[in-house]
């Protein structure tokens, strides 16, 4: 595949405001986190409610959803944003086409996970809650937020999770008693995301002359073809090992395995709003030239590498009260696996902004090549490591593929021209070891609300001696300041 022409005459200081780019930030990851927190309230009380084989039951049936939701959306959230970053007026007949093309194969998702649950060995629980699980393809169908993060909007994004995760937790806490409800849950989470995915798909829709052409979105789904490789590998890395833990050792260890994994998930949320609010910059740095685009993948790198630092090392050094906290005493068997599962996520936080060079330069045949070679070394590693460790094997699995596609990304970016310094993700990995030495020699660990507090005041204050603040931190503050009032 070529790559997209660059202008490399061209200058680049306007490629990214970094007031900009902090509120976007702040909007879209400020929202998802409160989004997720709200459902962490659920996931608490239905931890603790259907116990580790009822979450096991709903963390299968959810690893088998997640291959056909692929197929839902054909991996074009990314390509579909970036059309409308390109056309931004037409983005309401962007949307529309793409969800015509959804729909069918949401459709034609949902019989085939009913024609699963029909044919696996499983108790009728187990296979209801995989059929209603189905119900969400029709919400992926509908859902537009891929569009308002190519224009930048994200504010309504935040609210709408918000709103879709508040339903979710109602619901659960109306109708989920005991282990016997465990078919209630798919039922709450279609609920919540079926009204989010509706208020943003009516405000899009609304706005301007709307055109719906199943061709285009035909057409953003074939050009989404590497993507969506990339994505079913992503998918096998995410959860394939749920799906080999089922399949080995039944649903108890699914379940000290994925309840973990939520909190994971909350990380990954932040990771994944970062990375979207800097991909119209991305964009833009695209087509002014290699120079401009190994600068804000500097900036970006830095931000998530701030972000994550503490999130990471703070994570594993209170592993077991956070899991005692959140989910109860049943689930602490699980705290070797959470920390490598934290570890992971911190690696995405980093090679996630390499990927979407991938996508802007039109390379994202690459991409899906290193990705592959991740996944294949995941699969390999859990057959071999799962029946002698169990779940810490997964985990392991997944912190050495993360790893691998780290290092594999970072030397592809640098082979196709686009350059940048790496030391600003030193600062943030020396604030956050200090912070870690802190707290473990002053053996504050099983105390979590110490910790945090106490963790939070010594990363913050070792980054700024080490003048590891991010520039788009920097750059925003100030520019919020001056805008202030006089």
């Amino acid at each position: 595949m070529q790559e997209a022409p660059l202008n490399s005459g061209r200058t680049a200081p306007s490629v990214a405001s970094g007031d900009k780019i902090l509120g976007n930030v702040l909007s879209l990851s400020g929202g998802d986190v409160l989004s997720r927190v709200i459902a962490f309230a659920g996931t608490a009380y239905l931890t603790r409610k259907l116990g580790p084989v009822g979450v096991g039951v709903i963390g299968f049936a959810l690893a088998l959803r997640s291959y056909f939701a692929l197929a839902t959306t054909g991996g074009s959230d990314s390509m579909a944003a970036r059309e409308v970053a390109r056309r931004p007026s037409d983005a309401p007949s962007i949307a529309a086409s793409v969800i015509l093309v959804r729909l069918v194969f949401a459709l034609l998702a949902m019989g085939a996970m009913a024609m699963i649950a029909w044919l696996i060995d499983k108790p009728l629980a187990t296979k209801l809650v995989i059929v209603l699980s189905g119900l969400s393809f029709l919400t992926l169908a509908v859902d537009t937020s891929w569009a308002y993060k190519g224009l930048e909007r994200n504010r309504p994004v935040a609210i709408s999770m918000i709103l879709g995760q508040t339903l979710f937790v109602v619901v659960v806490l109306l109708f989920v008693r005991g282990p016997g409800d465990v078919v209630y849950v798919p039922v709450a989470q279609f609920t919540g995301e079926v009204v989010a995915a509706s208020v943003l798909t009516m405000l899009l829709l609304r706005v301007g002359t709307v055109k719906w052409h199943f061709s285009e979105g035909l057409r953003i789904l074939r050009s989404s073809g590497n993507l969506l490789a990339s994505q079913i590998l992503r998918t096998l890395i995410f959860n394939f090992d749920v799906l080999l833990l089922g399949l080995l050792l039944g649903e108890k260890p699914v379940g000290l395995y994925v309840a973990p994994y939520r909190f994971c998930f909350l990380l990954l949320a932040i990771a994944a709003a970062i990375q979207a609010s800097y991909l119209p910059a991305f964009t833009r740095a695209a087509a002014v030239g290699p120079a401009a685009l190994g600068e804000i993948t500097k900036r970006a790198i830095a931000f998530s590498a701030a972000v994550s630092a503490p999130l990471v090392v703070g994570g594993m050094v209170v592993a077991r009260p956070l899991l005692w906290t959140l989910f109860g005493p049943d689930y602490v068997d699980g705290t070797g696996a959470f920390r490598l599962l934290i570890l992971s996520i911190g690696l995405i936080f980093l090679h996630g902004h390499l990927h979407s060079i991938f996508l802007v330069r039109d390379q994202t045949f690459k991409q899906m090549l290193i990705i592959a070679g991740g996944t294949a070394l995941n699969i390999v590693l859990n057959f071999l490591l799962i029946p002698v460790w169990g779940i810490a094997g997964a985990a392991a699995s997944t912190v050495a593929a993360e790893g691998l596609i780290l290092v594999l990304a970072w030397l592809a970016v640098r082979a196709m021209g686009v350059c940048f310094r790496s030391s600003a993700i030193l600062r943030p990995v020396l604030a956050a070891a200090v912070m870690g030495a802190t707290l473990l020699a002053l053996r504050t660990a099983e105390n979590l609300a110490l910790s945090v507090t106490v963790g939070a005041a010594v990363y913050a204050a070792a980054l700024a001696l080490l003048r590891g603040i991010p520039k788009d931190v920097r750059l925003g503050l100030w520019t919020s300041k001056a805008e202030g009032p006089e």
